[in-house]
């Protein structure tokens, strides 16, 4: 009979408190993110994410963890959320838990002394969210979009690595690689700069033209063409693919990065450094 009654007190101190508990679990985790500064905040802890995707992900995670939250993630945001100073019951708790029962019941025990602490006069459980509250959830979303969005994350960290412009030193390891001869040749108009850079590239095996202008760019298409050395024609405007060329006359940014070619040929590269 004693074992009976024991019982069943217990399950209805479980049930009375885990409502409560649900119940302020969802007022907190609705707050979470609600300043919009969590794709920033998530940077410190290495995940990088879209502008767009943000707003997305936390209203995933919040229905995520509406479900899956654990009795104990639960304690740790009431803890945390609470106006009163709670660190004395959570020490208490930590220090018996090595000392009573199964788990489960310590943190059963930690949720209702939480309630207790925060509703003193039975007026409901006074939490308020806080920035320790978005400390303590930001690495669960931090794997969460990790699991949920990998693709995205992937694609954007490679678009955000094209714009750090910190180490130039480590930009095109296999250009860097491989060795390379590199001429400049600087003179007056007319003096041959290009006639030679183009009897050279011609004579390659695989060669690349850029040039600052679209007119040059089809320019030397034409005339590589003309010669018997298939070239291919890739402008902002236009691209021209001849079957079997060997060899790619181009505007500058347009320039495909990825491709070996024997001989490249920079044309008027004063101009990179025009602010026009």
């Amino acid at each position: 009979s004693s074992s009976s009654s024991s019982s069943s007190s217990s399950s209805g101190r479980v049930g009375r408190f885990s409502d409560e508990a649900f119940r302020e679990r969802m007022l907190l985790l609705k707050r979470f993110g609600s300043k919009g500064l969590l794709r920033l905040l998530a940077v410190d802890h290495g995940l990088q994410m879209p502008k767009q995707l943000a707003p997305m992900a936390v209203e995933a995670f919040r229905r995520f963890l509406g479900r899956a939250a654990t009795p104990g993630l639960t304690a740790a945001l009431l803890l945390t959320a609470a106006h009163h100073n709670l660190q004395q019951i959570a020490t208490e708790e930590v220090k018996a838990s090595s000392r009573a029962g199964p788990l489960e019941q310590t943190v059963d025990s930690l949720i209702e002394k939480t309630l207790a602490a925060c509703a003193p006069h039975g007026d409901g459980v006074d939490v308020v969210y806080n920035a320790a509250v978005e400390s303590l959830l930001l690495p669960y979303f931090v794997e969460f979009c990790r699991g949920q969005y990998k693709q995205e994350i992937e694609s954007y960290a490679a678009q955000v690595s094209t714009l750090d412009l910190r180490a130039p030193h480590t930009w095109y390891p296999y250009a860097r690689a491989i060795k390379r001869k590199i001429i400049y040749h600087g003179g007056p108009t007319n003096s041959g700069k290009t006639y030679n850079a183009l009897q050279s590239l011609a004579a390659a095996a695989r060669g690349v033209y850029c040039a600052p202008l679209r007119l040059l760019a089809m320019e030397v298409y034409e005339a590589l063409n003309h010669r018997g050395v298939y070239c291919d024609l890739v402008t902002g405007q236009e691209v021209l693919k001849v079957p079997g060329s060997s060899h790619v006359s181009c505007t500058a940014e347009m320039a495909a990065l990825n491709t070996h070619a024997d001989v490249a040929v920079i044309d008027e590269i004063q101009v990179g450094v025009s602010r026009e």
